[in-house]
């Protein structure tokens, strides 16, 4: 039995009942890593039960769920046209890289959804790659080291703005995309490097550098 949905962060939850036993659930909905091995919560014990034996998603949502917190964090909505039928691309995680797959799902939505107001949910350090086009961006204030985090002040957050709405769509956000479905510089507003132009470029080589709070080279 479904009883509504809940989004208290990285995870996009449906609230659940078996009608048996009448024990209540939180079950990942088919989004991101959801859509390959879904997990069950019970929300009486804690206890996940992963049958995909994926030891890593089960813990994050095991150990997240255990240590829930209730607090406030920025949350900022810019809405840049009318939402008439919003669907909803959660950004959020706890790994640069989860993160930015997300958010290239943006483009497919763009370029072959025009009829869907689309509406990207990203975590503050995302901002600057959102591409153009899109109906609305809700930044929330939370670094990659809370990106597991279960925040039912989070939750409660989306489901205020959402319920604004008579519908709301949300987005299957593959964890995977397909390069063909996306182009980078759509998002970095950046020319990629120029493969067939490399012996040329090694005349005068190009260095860049990139600045991110996970998987740290060393600490400095």
């Amino acid at each position: 039995e479904v009883r509504g949905w809940y989004i208290p962060g990285m995870r996009n939850l449906s609230g659940l009942k078996c009608p048996q036993c009448k024990v209540e659930f939180y079950g990942d909905l088919p989004v991101g890593h959801g859509l390959h091995y879904p997990m069950l919560l019970e929300v009486k014990t804690g206890i996940v039960h992963d049958k995909y034996a994926v030891d890593w998603f089960a813990n994050w949502l095991q150990d997240s769920y255990a240590n829930r917190v209730k607090t406030p964090v920025e949350f900022i909505t810019e809405n840049f046209k009318p939402l008439k039928k919003p669907i909803l691309l959660n950004c959020i995680d706890t790994l640069y890289g989860h993160s930015l797959l997300k958010l290239l799902n943006a483009q497919y939505y763009l370029d072959h959804c025009s009829d869907f107001d689309l509406i990207l949910l990203v975590p503050r350090f995302l901002c600057w790659m959102v591409p153009d086009g899109v109906a609305a961006i809700w930044t929330v204030d939370l670094p990659l080291k809370r990106g597991i985090e279960w925040n039912d002040w989070i939750a409660s957050e989306i489901k205020r703005h959402i319920e604004q709405f008579e519908s709301c769509w949300l987005s299957v956000a593959f964890s995977h995309p397909y390069p063909e479905d996306f182009a980078i510089e759509r998002f970095t507003r950046v020319q990629p490097f120029p493969i067939d132009e490399w012996i040329v470029r090694l005349e005068k080589p190009t260095v860049t550098f990139i600045w991110r709070e996970d998987r740290n080279w060393w600490d400095i």
